[in-house]
């Protein structure tokens, strides 16, 4: 089988049709060449009725039932079970471009690839299309093949997002590369961590996903967890910093560290402000603090809209020596 693809499903009625029918009624391969695994993480709405009426049709979908646990370890579980060479996590309220699977199936058969990167773009509840700047810094075209930790350094941007890469199963399953169970900024902490051990590794120059923004979903709420969440995401981007001799760690980090600063500066967060300065200190990484929040956003939406990677990374150089 060529491909698995994994569906956590929580509560998304409203959402699920539509993901489906773009998987499975609107793709150029057959159903004996892909799976879609639904992974039920204690859904109590009618979803699964839904579902059941799309098994009837398609063959190639199977489902599998849990205890609620969270996206994780509904994505851990069915990459366990998966059968397809490759895999993509999709998301249940996002739907894929028409006849993408044989054009993505051949980039990565053809270059047999560890990890391939490609396009998406945002769409929000007036049907509104935003294509990330942040995905692909400085990208015009294909990508060569290159290693993981050249890809990181010269091609990769700070947008860490599962669905937006096809990995080769056994891939992830040799070296172990499971989410952590609970957290919201999952892909940030394991994403890196893939691409950075990859051989072969591809950028394709091909918008694919389309990534649904919608209130309530938890990278998009507010609450305790995620100031929480983004400490922990700092802190493991922080050893692989200190540990790696890889740049990009580097600046990944500094991009969280700004996301922390407009965290604490809302008004939700500002019993977090103070915290959040002591926990930098802690990590003894308190130099990427700037107190006026918004100008250094401001700062950094320019340096990624303007400069390349290569140029990023020469002042992260600097800045590593201006610490010793």
């Amino acid at each position: 089988m060529k491909l698995s693809i994994i569906l956590p499903v929580y509560n998304v009625e409203r959402y699920i049709e539509k993901c489906l029918i773009s998987l499975l009624g609107k793709q150029d391969f057959e159903q004996t060449d892909y799976e879609v695994i639904i992974i039920n993480d204690g859904s109590t709405d009618d979803v699964l009725s839904i579902i059941q009426r799309y098994i009837v049709q398609y063959s190639n979908i199977r489902v599998y039932n849990q205890k609620n646990q969270g996206q994780s370890a509904a994505r851990n579980y069915g990459l366990k079970v998966a059968q397809g060479e490759y895999i993509w996590f999709v998301d249940p309220d996002d739907w894929i471009e028409d006849n993408v699977l044989k054009t993505l199936y051949q980039e990565v058969s053809e270059q047999q690839l560890d990890c391939l990167w490609f396009k998406w773009q945002r769409i929000n509840d007036e049907n509104r299309r935003f294509v990330d700047n942040f995905d692909n810094i400085g990208i015009k075209k294909d990508s060569p093949v290159v290693s993981g930790e050249v890809f990181l350094n010269n091609y990769f941007g700070c947008a860490c997002y599962s669905v937006a890469f096809w990995f080769k199963r056994d891939y992830l399953l040799k070296y172990s590369f499971f989410y952590t169970c609970g957290r919201i900024f999952e892909d940030v902490e394991l994403i890196p961590r893939i691409l950075y051990a990859a051989k072969r590794v591809k950028f394709k120059a091909l918008v694919v996903y389309n990534y649904y923004v919608r209130l309530g979903s938890s990278i998009n709420s507010v609450s305790l967890k995620k100031y929480e969440d983004l400490k922990w995401i700092i802190h493991e981007i922080n050893h692989q910093s200190v540990c790696g001799g890889c740049l990009y760690f580097d600046r990944l980090l500094s991009s969280l560290v700004v996301l922390g600063m407009k965290l604490v500066a809302s008004s939700n967060y500002k019993m977090q402000r103070n915290d959040f300065k002591q926990y930098l200190q802690i990590e003894q990484i308190n130099h990427l603090l700037y107190f006026d929040s918004s100008m250094v956003h401001r700062s950094i939406v320019c340096v990624y809209n303007f400069l390349n990677v290569k140029t990023i990374d020469l002042l992260v150089q600097i800045r590593r020596i201006l610490r010793k």
